[in-house]
């Protein structure tokens, strides 16, 4: 755990609890181009699920980049990299807690 907390992997912020996630995944810094990208690899249950925590003007600007559209992967690890960045400028400001991030839902 005290490693996660220098080397966040994407699949962390995949996984953070519902209540970080609405925090994060609905700040309107995200560009949802990005976010689109980010989340190509997802399967749908998981973009549908972060889709849900989109406010309602970006929920309905948001538009997943579907499995027949191709999209290289350097492409998908650059916009990975961008949202994690953004995590971790929320986190150095104060604005969100990676203990909170990395806890699980049961905790």
């Amino acid at each position: 755990t005290d490693v996660k907390k220098y080397f966040l992997l994407f699949d962390d912020i995949i996984n953070m609890p519902e209540r970080m996630a609405l925090e994060f995944w609905g700040d309107p810094d995200i560009d949802l181009q990005m976010m689109a990208k980010a989340l190509k690899e997802c399967n749908a249950e998981t973009v549908e699920r972060i889709h849900g925590y989109l406010p309602g003007k970006k929920k309905a600007m948001f538009s997943p980049i579907s499995e027949e559209e191709s999209l290289p992967k350097r492409e998908i690890n650059e916009a990975k990299g961008i949202i994690k960045d953004f995590l971790q400028k929320k986190i150095e400001a104060g604005e969100m807690n990676i203990e909170d991030i990395l806890a699980t839902e049961t905790e």
